[in-house]
């Protein structure tokens, strides 16, 4: 193979290497998850695929009924939990589906201000300061592990890169985050969705339009 040759054939493999996300599993995380979440604190995400309500496999159906039915992906791996994280906040965790390629999730995270649970007045009558964080798949080159995004009406931004990939991982960054909020490396302007979601079993809506 000759010099030419060889450069043609680099260019071709770096560029299947940065194949864009998948619309399903993007648009999941970064558009509608938070616009949801942001519109609606009360949406029981919580639950998990297994749960009596579903919510969020239910919700994830729906981000993939507005996409061809060729880029619909399966819900495998979808799990919400939620837990108390330390003595301010709670919090849920979201497995992803795989990531299979650059900028989608592995996990989410929505952090909800404890005292908002606490005090039921709030609670039914007032809108929470939601924190909402990714740890994406990263390709960069020499850098191993994710990147810790945190996202909010605006848009999102890198916070740190290299964090190795396990919830336990994620989750430590997030509380140094609330603790010392750091600068944004890069920032993306990207308003999450106005998303509206109907539960055909009890007649309810979720979110906002």
């Amino acid at each position: 193979m000759g010099l030419f040759g060889f450069f043609k054939k680099d260019t071709r493999d770096s560029l299947k290497q940065f194949e864009p996300p998948r619309k399903h599993h993007y648009d999941f995380a970064y558009k509608a998850l938070p616009g949801l979440a942001f519109s609606d604190p009360h949406v029981p995400l919580g639950f998990g695929n297994n749960s009596p309500k579903g919510c969020l496999a239910k919700f994830w159906a729906c981000v993939g009924e507005k996409l061809p039915e060729d880029e619909r992906l399966s819900d495998s791996g979808l799990l919400g939990t939620g837990t108390p994280f330390g003595p301010h906040y709670a919090i849920v965790l979201i497995d992803m589906p795989k990531p299979l390629r650059e900028a989608e999730a592995y996990f989410v995270a929505i952090v909800y201000p404890k005292s908002w649970f606490n005090d039921s007045n709030a609670y039914k009558n007032s809108q929470p300061e939601l924190r909402y964080f990714i740890l994406e798949k990263c390709s960069m080159a020499g850098i191993g592990g994710g990147t810790l995004r945190a996202l909010n009406r605006k848009g999102h931004g890198a916070i740190k890169y290299g964090i190795p990939v396990s919830a336990e991982s994620f989750l430590k960054e997030i509380q140094n985050v609330l603790l010392n909020p750091p600068p944004f490396i890069v920032w993306v302007d990207s308003k999450p969705w106005n998303i509206m979601m109907q539960d055909p079993e009890k007649g309810e809506a979720s979110g906002s339009i």
